[in-house]
């Protein structure tokens, strides 16, 4: 359960920063870039001081990027539930 919770806080953490760079990213009026082309970023580990370099795809960065945001969705909807008395 540890290793499960200290996993989403990496992907809730470097979903910020991955939101961020894709926030700042050309507007959609310029034509589609290569989903092959290999992309590096310097992201910060949850409970690290050491920045890591991570380098994958456009395709493999954006399919993180839907990943987070399903286990952001879906935390939030497991959060929601009603228990109890309490609702």
């Amino acid at each position: 359960m540890g290793k499960a919770i200290d996993m989403l806080k990496v992907l809730l953490a470097s979903g910020a920063l991955i939101g961020a760079s894709f926030a700042a990213a050309a507007p959609p009026d310029e034509p589609k870039t290569d989903p092959e082309e290999v992309i590096c970023k310097t992201t910060t580990v949850v409970d690290s001081k050491i920045p890591q370099r991570v380098c994958l795809t456009r395709f493999e960065w954006e399919d993180r990027r839907r990943a987070q945001m399903e286990a952001k969705r879906s935390s939030k909807n497991r959060n929601s539930v009603c228990g109890g008395s309490r609702c």
